[in-house]
């Protein structure tokens, strides 16, 4: 059982790194094995933290950020202004404003 346990851990970690179709079976694996140690052992705070954390790890990687184009800056300093903003203490530098 020792062995195995470790065996799953590293499938586990391998699934996690790879395409999202592999970590929906690493998120699955991590439930049994942890779920096995709640039953198990009882250690639920342990087993409930790791499969929190696996869950985390399994879910699709978000990119938020984009590249600035070159006239994004005067764009949003538009639309600042138009908002109706009249506090001269903020900073209207195109740096700020991305």
């Amino acid at each position: 059982m020792t062995w195995g346990a470790l065996v799953v851990e590293l499938l586990i970690a391998i699934c996690i790194l790879g395409s999202d179709r592999r970590r929906e079976v690493g998120l699955v694996l991590d439930i049994l094995l942890h779920g096995s140690i709640i039953l198990l052992m009882g250690l639920w705070s342990f087993a409930l933290v790791m499969i929190g954390c696996s869950v985390v790890a399994s879910m699709p990687l978000l990119r938020t950020s984009r590249a600035a184009t070159p006239g994004e800056g005067a764009q949003s300093e538009q639309l600042f202004a138009e908002e109706g903003t009249d506090d001269s203490s903020v900073e209207r530098s195109s740096a700020v404003l991305r």
